[in-house]
């Protein structure tokens, strides 16, 4: 007998090459998914099953879960490249937890997966049959057997702790949420740099109108003199209109790119405290200068719901006569088709600011406000 043994307790290299290259294309795909969630995705984006269960059980709005996601994303991918004796089972848990929400979207019927935001679009038996290989792969590669053993160095310590913080930084620098209801002005900005344009015209027409007038009063007085003492007038001077200095220009409030509106806070408001109408443009005026009673719609063009609500109050006004208004929520992508073919009457039809990233509501809601102008009957149409 040699000093060989028939089964080596240190793996060798080819030994660990599978388990390698499982933690790296599972790493590749993840990570990839995360930088188009960050990159192109939107916080609607997130499954509804996601987004439902952070909400109810965590507490979580679907900006926080957004962000969640893509921290908890790379951080995974940055474990697993760095430590992966021990961050591939976070890998493989996170392929599963995949494969179950995938498995409820396909249950609920969904088209599509959302993983990629509207960049590119995968139904979820789609990323089903990219998933589950790779999960397979990386667990019939066992990783905890062929990998070497290797403790969290200094250097490698680091490096985790290192790519985690800017996981974590990442989705809010680039990504931007409101912190609060729309700056000053965020409402307006294009309004009010045309007012200060027209000022400012108006502030120099009239300097030249109260110069010209000067002039023809000094040149009627000279000509009056002249007369009088018998010589002839002599030209007068031209007189100077003063410049008046164009007025600074607006600064244009700088928008979210993303805002999270809260319809289980609308009843019993006055519409003009609404968070919808604070983001209108025109701004909060918008809710005040609703019809007293009326009816409110808020919906989107791209929604099929929407699409059928309105049609239907548009063949069959509402039995008492209310005025109806309708709220239009922007879309990220404004060159989509339209689904929304045909509108009811409406005695005002109010948009959002557009937002990169949109508005975390789902449509169509529906309220009405009283004579007491209050708002009642907060309903979310998609669930009937």
């Amino acid at each position: 007998m040699t000093g060989k043994t028939l089964f080596p307790t240190t793996p060798s290299a080819q030994s660990s090459g599978p388990a390698r290259l499982a933690i790296l294309l599972a790493c590749l795909w993840l990570g990839l998914g995360a930088a188009f969630k960050l990159s192109s995705a939107t916080p609607m984006d997130i499954p509804p099953v996601v987004r439902d269960f952070t909400k109810d059980v965590l507490g979580l709005g679907a900006a926080t879960t957004y962000r969640s996601a893509i921290t908890i994303e790379l951080s995974i991918v940055a474990a697993a490249l760095l430590l992966p004796r021990i961050g591939w089972m976070l890998l493989a848990a996170q392929y599963a937890v995949f494969l179950v929400v995938l498995g409820s979207q396909m249950a609920s019927g969904a088209t599509s997966c959302g993983c990629f935001g509207g960049t590119v679009t995968l139904a979820p038996w789609q990323m089903a049959l990219i998933d589950l290989p790779l999960l397979a792969f990386l667990v019939l590669s066992r990783p905890d057997r062929r990998l070497p053993r290797v403790g969290p160095t200094p250097p490698r310590a680091l490096g985790l702790a290192v790519s985690v913080l800017l996981a974590a930084w990442a989705p809010f620098h680039f990504f931007k949420t409101a912190g609060g209801p729309p700056p000053a002005g965020a409402a307006g900005e294009a309004s009010a740099a045309s007012a200060a344009a027209s000022e400012g015209e108006a502030t120099a027409e009239a300097a030249a109108q109260d110069a010209e007038a000067t002039e023809g009063q000094d040149a009627a007085s000279i000509t009056q003199v002249a007369t009088e003492e018998g010589t002839t007038p002599s030209q007068p001077q031209a007189v100077t209109t003063p410049e008046v200095a164009d007025p600074p220009p607006a600064e244009a409030a700088e928008l979210p790119d993303f805002v999270e509106l809260d319809p289980d806070s609308w009843a019993r408001q006055s519409p003009d405290a609404l968070d919808l109408f604070a983001w209108s443009v025109g701004g909060a005026d918008n809710g005040a200068l609703l019809p007293i009673p009326c009816h409110v719609v808020v919906y989107r063009r791209s929604c099929d719901v929407c699409a059928a609500h309105l049609e239907g109050l548009a063949l069959e006004p509402l039995p008492d006569g209310r005025p109806i208004v309708l709220v239009r929520v922007p879309e990220v992508d404004e060159s989509i088709a339209s689904a929304v073919e045909m509108l009811p009457a409406a005695a005002m039809e109010v948009e959002l600011h557009h937002l990169t990233k949109g508005y975390g509501v789902t449509t169509p809601w529906s309220f009405d406000v009283s004579e007491e102008f209050q708002v009642e009957n907060v309903t979310d149409l998609g669930e009937h």
